[in-house]
C-alpha cells in the first residue's frame, strides 16, 4: 500500500469449495450493482483470498480482526473503512462514500451519478450503432444513402469516445486533486 495515488481497495474474498455456491450467488446479487461497478474504478483494486491473509502479516495487521467476504479502504497505508461479513451492496458503496469524501473531499453519489448518465448515453448510441450496420447489411453497395449511414456511424463512434474520455477523466480524483492544488499554488504565489 502506497503512500501516494487513489485509495486502494481490498476484497478479502473465501476460496472455500464448500462455501462456492454461497459467495458466487452473493457476489452476483450486491457486487453487480451499478453504483458499485462504477465506485470500484476511483480505486486501486485488490482481491485477496482468505488463506492468503492468514500469510501475510502485515496485511492481516493493517485490516485486524476480518470478517470475509469483505472490503477493507486504505489510504497512505492506514485503513479507513470497512463492510464486511457478507455486506449488502449499500454496506460497500457506503465504505466507498466515505473513503472518498476523506480522501478527495468529493461526492461519490454525484459522481457515480454523472458517470451513469453519460453511459446510459453511450449504450443509446451503441444501439444506434448496432441497428445502423444491420441497415447497411441489407443495403445494395450501390445504394445512395450507403455513404450517409457510415457518416452516421463514423460521427456516433467519434461522439461515444468523447463521452468515454469524459468518463476517464471524471473517475481520475487524483488528476483533479493535483490539479486543484496546483491552482491554489498558483493562487497563493501571485498574492
Amino acid at each position: 500500500m502506497t503512500e501516494d495515488g487513489p485509495p486502494v481497495l481490498v476484497y478479502l474474498t473465501i476460496s472455500d469449495p464448500e462455501m462456492a455456491r454461497k459467495m458466487k450467488n452473493w457476489e452476483e446479487a450486491q457486487l453487480s450493482k451499478d453504483e458499485v461497478v462504477i465506485a470500484v474504478k476511483v480505486f486501486d483494486c485488490y482481491m485477496v483470498d482468505e488463506i492468503a491473509l492468514k500469510k501475510n502479516d502485515i496485511l492481516r495487521e493493517k485490516i485486524g480482526k476480518a470478517k470475509a467476504p469483505g472490503f477493507y479502504t486504505f489510504h497512505k497505508g492506514e485503513r479507513l473503512f470497512k463492510a464486511d461479513g457478507m455486506p449488502k451492496s449499500s454496506a460497500i458503496f457506503t465504505c466507498l462514500k466515505k473513503t472518498v469524501s476523506k480522501v478527495y473531499k468529493a461526492k461519490l453519489d454525484t459522481l457515480v451519478g454523472k458517470v451513469r448518465k453519460i453511459e446510459l448515453q453511450v449504450q443509446k448510441n451503441d444501439d444506434r450503432v448496432t441497428l445502423l450496420k444491420q441497415k447497411m447489411t441489407r443495403m445494395k453497395e450501390s445504394d445512395k444513402g450507403r455513404k450517409k449511414v457510415l457518416a452516421e456511424i463514423d460521427s456516433i463512434l467519434a461522439k461515444n469516445k468523447v463521452l468515454k474520455d469524459e468518463v476517464t477523466g471524471l473517475l481520475d480524483l487524483e488528476k483533479a486533486k493535483r490539479e486543484a492544488a496546483e491552482k491554489k499554488a498558483k493562487k497563493t504565489a501571485r498574492r
